[in-house]
């Protein structure tokens, strides 16, 4: 299982290269926030409708917990629903780009 942030789909499709993640990756999951960051905020911007039609990404709600309240004390909310989603589930990998984000207490 893989959970992503929203700046490493961004940046790929930026470069044109998302392409890259379903070779990479059967299937990321997102949460709503990160969803929210790319397809609804970032309408019409590069990512956006490959993100929302893609069958290799599926969209988690981030249960509320202690370690996301933490989180988001210090990282913006699709980061931080990223890294609780990650732990809650016990993700094998977690696409993110931020070394405050990298370097949580999670």
């Amino acid at each position: 299982m893989v959970v992503s942030d929203t700046s490493p789909l961004i940046n790929l499709a930026v470069i044109d290269h998302l392409w890259l993640i379903p070779k990479i990756y059967d299937q990321i999951i997102i949460p709503p926030a990160v969803f929210n960051e790319i397809v609804i905020e970032g309408a019409g911007e590069p990512g956006a409708a490959e993100i929302q039609s893609a069958v290799w990404v599926s969209v988690k709600i981030c249960t509320p917990s202690p370690l996301l309240r933490q989180l988001m004390l210090d990282l913006d909310p699709g980061e931080a629903e990223s890294i609780a989603l990650a732990v809650e589930i016990g993700a094998d990998r977690i696409l993110i780009d931020k070394e405050r984000a990298a370097n949580s207490p999670a």
